[in-house]
């Protein structure tokens, strides 16, 4: 099972860093 999560560019990096290490696709958007 894949967990996909959609982020604007106002998130931090790290966070979307993070979860991308834990393996979750994330799109980033600017």
């Amino acid at each position: 099972m894949s967990l996909a999560i959609y982020m604007d560019e106002h998130i931090h990096s790290a966070i979307t860093v993070g979860l991308r290490l834990r393996d979750i696709d994330v799109l980033t958007v600017y």
